[in-house]
């Protein structure tokens, strides 16, 4: 009877090592996975800031790595300042002045995941709905 016991004990515990382990792994399959965001913005000053912050917070939340892309389309306010300012210390904001080369900025990350946002057409309701991805 004792067997048994310290069978059924041994099962157990050796079933759960065995979640932990499976979980372990999907976190670090999680964690190495890189989402690319291309933000398309014109005049979006007031706005920009909270997109970079929102997305790295998110990012972080869900475990994965993200990657930004800023590309202008014309803006005549702060735009471009704010967002090489946010992207000054971090390595994952790229700052693009025009919008011509995002083309071959998507070519190039063919086969990636990219997520392309154009700011200057989301309203306030969509806004919530962009960080489910």
């Amino acid at each position: 009877m004792i067997v048994g016991l310290l069978l059924i004990f041994g099962l157990y515990g050796l079933g759960a090592a065995l979640v932990h382990v499976c979980y372990a792994l999907e976190q670090n399959k999680k964690r190495k996975r890189t989402i690319r965001f291309i933000l398309v913005t014109r005049n979006n000053e007031q706005h920009v800031e909270w997109y970079l912050r929102s997305l790295r917070f998110f990012s972080r939340w869900r475990g994965c790595h993200v990657a930004i892309a800023v590309f202008d389309d014309g803006s005549t306010d702060d735009t471009l300042h704010i967002a090489r300012q946010y992207g000054r210390t971090r390595n994952y904001v790229d700052i693009y002045d025009r919008t011509d080369d995002l083309d071959r900025y998507m070519d190039e990350r063919h086969g990636e995941r990219l997520i392309v946002l154009q700011l200057h057409l989301l309203t306030p309701f969509k806004r919530l709905a962009v960080l489910q991805w």
